[in-house]
């Protein structure tokens, strides 16, 4: 089991304690925290229509194809691959909805004790050096949750 404390939103104002085997159950964990919590803005959808309308205009997908019809195909060829590809290329799939790319991070994974409480006093300016995603460190928390495998600890 490890320990990540990732972090949230377009200014990484929030910062969530996870305890879980890997990255993705972390995020997983997270992500269905957070959507019960009620801050579903941080999820959003793929624009499917306008990843086609910027193929098309790249020349890349024949200006003929509909999204109608690529959204009710059931086998993924290389014109929806294309527009599945696009659409879904700044963003983090989870169970609770996608997230935007930017709008998280890690910025801890198995931390100390001493890095875990500078982490929560906001005053891990030079003292918490492990931030493999380059994220913005010393901030405040405006809300931190502790996540433990999905569960509320």
């Amino acid at each position: 089991m490890h320990r990540y404390v990732l972090w949230f939103g377009a200014y990484a104002e929030t910062r969530v304690l996870v305890y879980a085997h890997s990255l993705e159950e972390a995020l997983e964990a997270a992500a269905q925290e957070i959507r019960e919590r009620g801050w579903i803005g941080l999820f959003t959808e793929p624009d499917y229509a306008d990843a086609l309308e910027d193929l098309q205009r790249d020349g890349k997908i024949p200006q003929d194809v509909t999204w109608e019809e690529i959204s009710t195909c059931d086998v993924i060829d290389e014109v929806s691959d294309k527009v599945l590809s696009r659409a879904q290329a700044d963003l983090t799939y989870t169970e609770a909805g996608w997230i935007a790319s930017w709008e998280w991070g890690i910025v801890a994974e198995d931390p100390s004790r001493e890095e875990l409480l500078a982490i929560a006093h906001g005053g891990c300016d030079g003292e918490v050096d492990r931030n493999p995603a380059g994220t913005s460190r010393g901030m405040r928390f405006r809300e931190h949750y502790h996540v433990r495998s999905g569960c509320r600890a």
